[in-house]
């Protein structure tokens, strides 16, 4: 293929990946994961106090993008858009780290496509996708020989960016970090080269990391830190991820199994993916030449494999294609060695391209005929304005906030709400400050008792400051009994939601003492 053709297959495929993100995102209500994130994203532009106002999860970087998006577009769009391009600009840096390993345009091509067809939009405004880019040019980096510690500088510099993005990445990067330093002392039995290289890596991916705690330490929010960053992951991994204390590859294995068997061609091609670089990783430690292996390849397969970590807890293809999926350079390296390199790339592309919207079990949201035929402008409430929503969900979301704002025009100067539901958009759309660690009701006593000091049963008791929304069955509604001192304000009935309940009717629980 020339250069020109080349190019317009790269960009035209990385074009695709925003292009349906942004489509898949206008139609989407998921009212839990896209609500935290914007949330989030709208916290931290109204310069509330990252942790100890706002619940980050993941990492700071991943909320600061979010909200410096946000502070353009002010909807819900703009974090559709920047979580796209970070993706795509993820899998363009993979492209570069294939045609660097690989020394072909043509294999690097086939990475590129296959990963765009693996996994060909982001479904959330998750970190994954944020820190993607971070971590591929970190690797992309590290895999060049070079004098220029500066670049080293600059690659861990990005790692530690990651890092910033998805904490979780942390362990997966120190390993590599490491064992990239002794695998290259091991190559090229230059201690002194290969100790400078890694100095400067570490100090690179140290620079924003003691930036970071800093802030902590400068804004007195360390505890608060480490309350949603370190107890908060060890709470959820005891009583929702249980099964990896058991086996820690045991979700990966049966997804991969289940995958495999059901002849779902992305886990087929990342079943492929991990064992052949395992494959390659063993050949390098024990020395094995063969013409696929080199430096590059050898540090490729050793992410691939440190990096399916990602996906222990939850084995998804979305944190599969935005951490292990790398290891594709080294399948097609594989491949071409064996000459079935082309085959593989034609085969596996029709089977992935049939199955891109449909049979695809790494995008469970994109619309059906149905959503896209009944999905309208959305033009209020102003946050939304821009998504595709039914008719339905506008005017909820709509009644929703009228109902707040008259609520807040009250002179019993009504402060805060408990948002007893999923639905982390209540808050997006509330004038009302947040009383609940998170933007939606957490079901864990644990959870919740890491900050006392947002338990509401004293404001929900004195039933003044606070306005409650709780949900229920439909057939419960006749039975529903207040609040002590509450009334019932106003009920609706819930949309068709993702990760929502069916058949739910929303309750607004105001302070009695506001209509006396």
């Amino acid at each position: 293929m020339s250069n020109s053709v080349n190019k317009i297959l790269m960009f035209g495929s990385l074009f695709v990946i925003i292009f349906y993100s942004i489509f898949q995102g206008i139609f989407n209500l998921d009212p839990h994961h896209w609500g935290l994130m914007l949330s989030n994203a709208k916290d931290l532009y109204e310069k509330k106090i990252p942790y100890k106002e706002i619940f980050i999860q993941y990492g700071i970087a991943t909320t600061l993008i979010h909200a410096t998006a946000f502070a353009i577009g002010k909807n819900l769009i703009s974090l559709i858009a920047v979580t796209s391009v970070f993706y795509a600009t993820g899998i363009f840096v993979v492209y570069k780290i294939a045609f660097k390993v690989l020394e072909s345009q043509t294999l690097a091509l086939y990475v590129l496509i296959t990963l765009v067809l693996f996994h060909p939009l982001a479904i959330y405004p998750w970190s994954n996708y944020i820190a993607f880019p971070f971590l591929m040019y970190g690797i992309f980096i590290s895999i060049n020989d070079h004098d220029r510690y500066w670049k080293s500088l600059l690659g861990g510099f990005s790692f530690g960016l990651a890092i910033l993005s998805r904490e979780g990445l942390a362990p997966a990067i120190v390993i590599y970090l490491f064992l990239s330093f002794f695998y290259d002392v091991f190559k090229s039995k230059n201690f002194k080269k290969s100790f400078h290289i890694f100095l400067a890596n570490t100090f690179g991916c140290l620079i924003p990391i003691v930036v970071f705690f800093y802030f902590l330490w400068f804004y007195e929010i360390f505890n608060y830190w480490y309350k949603l960053s370190i107890l908060l992951p060890a709470i959820y991994a005891d009583e929702s991820f249980n099964e990896i204390h058991s086996f820690i590859f045991k979700v990966l294995f049966r997804e991969i199994y289940k995958g495999v068997s059901h002849g779902d061609i992305r886990w087929i091609v990342i079943s492929c993916t991990l064992m052949i670089n395992l494959y390659i990783l063993f050949l390098a430690i024990l020395n094995k030449p063969r013409p696929y292996i080199n430096t590059g390849m050898t540090k490729v397969s050793l992410a691939c494999l440190l990096l399916t970590i990602s996906a222990l807890h939850l084995a998804e293809i979305f944190r599969l294609a935005t951490s292990s999926a790398i290891g594709v350079v080294g399948l097609y390296a594989y491949l071409q060695g064996k000459g079935r390199a082309k085959i593989f790339f034609v085969l596996s592309s029709i089977w992935m391209a049939i199955t891109l919207t449909h049979g695809n079990r790494g995008n469970y949201f994109f619309p059906s005929l149905n959503v896209i035929q009944g999905g309208r402008y959305t033009s209020s409430p102003e946050i939304f304005k821009g998504q595709f929503w039914s008719i339905d969900a506008q005017e909820y979301y709509k009644k929703i906030e009228a109902d707040l704002y008259r609520l807040s025009q009250l002179p019993c100067e009504i402060k805060y709400l408990y948002n007893g539901t999923r639905d982390s958009l209540f808050q997006v759309i509330s004038p009302f400050e947040r009383h609940q660690i998170a933007p939606f009701e957490v079901l864990s006593d644990r959870v919740s008792n890491l900050r006392s000091d947002l338990i509401p049963n004293s404001e929900i008791e004195n039933a003044k400051r606070i306005i409650v929304i709780k949900t229920i069955e439909k057939d419960n509604l006749p039975f529903v009994v207040p609040p002590n001192n509450f009334i019932l304000y106003n009920h609706l009935s819930a949309p068709q939601q993702y990760f929502m309940p069916s058949n739910q009717e929303i309750l607004i629980f105001a302070p009695r003492i506001c209509f006396n």
